[in-house]
């Protein structure tokens, strides 16, 4: 099972009034924590939106939009023009992947 979960500090989770699911190992730089999951937030990045669980990182930690939620999004970095594109596999389009 993949955990779908974006990073969120504790004052970002208390302003989306978003209640505790269940803890959840987590691997970091600093060796197996365990972080709080948190019930589903709406992202919405260009015109593509996608629901996903938030874990609770420490404040200092930097908010980075990650791997998982752009391939929710159907979302590619494009390094040269420094923008996120749409799928050019299909010409821009958001297309969920069932398989």
């Amino acid at each position: 099972m993949t955990l779908r979960a974006r990073p969120a500090t504790p004052k970002i989770i208390e302003t989306l009034g978003l209640h505790k699911l269940h803890e959840r190992d987590a691997i970091t730089g600093n060796g197996l924590v365990k972080r709080a999951v948190y019930e589903p937030a709406r992202l919405q990045v260009q015109d593509r939106e996608v629901d996903m669980n938030v874990m609770e990182v420490p404040t200092d930690t930097p908010l980075l939009l990650g791997y998982l939620p752009l391939e929710a999004l159907d979302l590619y970095p494009n390094p040269k023009k420094r923008v996120l594109e749409g799928n050019p596999q299909y010409d821009g389009k958001m297309v969920t992947d069932l398989l």
